[in-house]
């Protein structure tokens, strides 16, 4: 009589997909690096590539009728590919609005954005040329300054460096000077002398120059 085989007949060990692995590899790189400045555009294409790979393997494993595995793992791999893109582009706009920011500040630091800050920030007022006069028997003496109000606009409080210029008629700078507006809170004003002058013929170029604001720095 003869003896029956029960021996099962062996299964064929699935091949884990070469371009799965690639793919979660690179994704983890792209991931570690994503949240890196300046790295993280490197972690764009690395993880770009992870999704290309994945991509790529998983269509590999499904035209492979079976003899390819590993396409649970693959398809994890290629969403942490994705999830990479998506912190960098997240992170590179994070750090885009900030380095932005920070230029603006010290633009307005550095007397670079005179016109927004006197649009948007603050206020310099200037009164009358003010001219005092003096007898002194037979002599008169002549002094005369410029007013001027400073009013801050912004939400928090800002210490503001003002150029100011006196012009004559014809457009010629006769003199500059400065105001400082130290620590001022939301709203709240200052007024400085400027233009001081103590001789006649000074003081009449002022009483008949124009002022203007040359320059803002805000801090």
């Amino acid at each position: 009589m003869a003896e029956e085989n029960n021996a099962q007949p062996a299964q064929q060990v699935k091949k884990t997909s070469a371009l799965g692995i690639t793919s979660l590899v690179l994704g983890i790189v792209g991931l570690v690096g994503s949240w890196i400045p300046i790295l993280n555009n490197a972690s764009f294409f690395i993880a770009l590539f992870g999704v290309l790979f994945g991509v790529i393997g998983l269509i590999s494993i499904a035209r492979s009728k079976g003899t390819k595995g590993g396409k649970g793992l693959t398809i994890v791999a290629t969403l942490i590919s994705v999830v990479a893109i998506v912190v960098v582009l997240a992170t590179q706009s994070i750090y885009g609005k900030a380095a932005d920011e920070a230029t603006k500040t010290l633009d307005k630091a550095a007397g670079n954005a005179t016109e927004e800050i006197l649009n948007k920030d603050v206020t310099v007022d200037f009164g009358d040329y003010a001219v005092d006069e003096e007898t002194i028997g037979s002599y008169v003496s002549k002094n005369g300054h410029l007013t001027v109000t400073v009013t801050n606009l912004n939400s928090e409080s800002k210490t503001y460096n003002i150029q100011l210029e006196a012009v004559d008629s014809a457009g010629n700078r006769i003199q500059s000077d400065y105001v400082y507006a130290s620590n001022l809170a939301s709203g709240q004003s200052t007024s400085s002398d400027v233009f001081n002058a103590y001789t006649e013929d000074v003081v009449d170029q002022y009483a008949n120059a124009t002022f203007k604001v040359v320059q803002v720095s805000q801090y």
